[in-house]
């Protein structure tokens, strides 16, 4: 879980580093410190707790898994947890995001920062 949870954060980054840059041409109108050193620093924070994020999304998965699906307790040829994927997707990820406004800050700062050092060479 660890290696995918790197692969595609570095992805992630990669591609959104791209559109901001080439696509929406988003300049911050802060400034930040954009130094190498300090975007690896804030890059590697951020994945942590991405990487924190995972393993709570995991478990919360587990811990909805739990619950009975209720039309198959009533018809037993029902077949349980066909749309739990699109569930999962949008009540857990898409809200759990939406609702950590400090996280999706610091996915923004991280953003910032990348495209103002790539514009400053």
């Amino acid at each position: 879980m660890f290696q995918f949870t790197f692969i595609t954060f570095v992805i992630v980054i990669l591609i959104t580093t791209f559109i901001n840059k080439n696509i929406l041409h988003t300049k911050s109108k802060k400034k930040f410190d954009v130094s190498l050193k300090k975007i690896a620093k804030n890059f590697f924070k951020l994945f942590l707790k991405t990487y924190l994020m995972v393993i709570v999304v995991y478990y919360s998965k587990k811990i909805i898994l739990l619950f009975p699906s209720i039309p198959a307790l009533y018809d037993k040829h029902f077949s349980e947890h066909t749309t739990l994927n699109y569930t999962i997707n949008i009540a857990l990820i898409v809200v759990l995001f939406v609702m950590l406004h400090e996280y999706h800050n610091e996915y923004e700062k991280l953003s910032y920062m990348i495209v103002q050092h790539i514009y400053s060479e």
